[in-house]
């Protein structure tokens, strides 16, 4: 996967959904975030050279689709093993997703507002829903 932030994002919702009762992550499933998908296809290559099953998790963005098309057309890994956070959408797919976009924005809220208490001087934290404007588009998804 792309960055350290998704991967926080990612084992948080897992165990989640796991203390819920639902499915979470796979035990034993390996993620290994990259700082960046400009660095996704040495990590593929360092993966696959070991004979490790390896699936490619992407934000939804045109610099992850040319990537993934180069690992494809280089056959460094099949396109079926590329996962955009989109696909979770169906067809409904913004421009651009990034993985904190399937978070409801309240989920945020709270604690950017208490981390913030000082900084804000008894002003309301207010979020401005056309800062991506795509999010909405996502509320209570996760």
């Amino acid at each position: 996967m792309e960055g350290v932030t998704d991967w926080w994002i990612l084992e948080a919702v897992s165990k989640h959904l796991i203390s819920a009762g639902q499915t979470g992550l796979a035990a034993g499933l390996s993620v290994c975030p990259v700082d960046g998908a400009p660095k996704v296809p040495n990590m593929v290559s360092t993966l696959t050279a070991q004979h490790l099953n390896v699936i490619g998790l992407f934000d939804e963005e045109n610099q992850a689709r040319s990537i993934r098309d180069e690992m494809v057309t280089s056959k460094l890994i099949r396109e079926t093993s590329i996962i955009f956070i989109s696909d979770a959408l169906g067809a409904k797919k913004p421009a651009e997703v990034d993985i904190e976009d399937l978070i409801d924005s309240t989920v945020y809220e709270a604690p950017c507002a208490r981390e913030l208490r000082q900084e804000l001087k008894g002003k309301t934290l207010k979020l401005n829903a056309k800062i991506p404007p795509h999010r909405e588009a996502f509320r209570g998804r996760i």
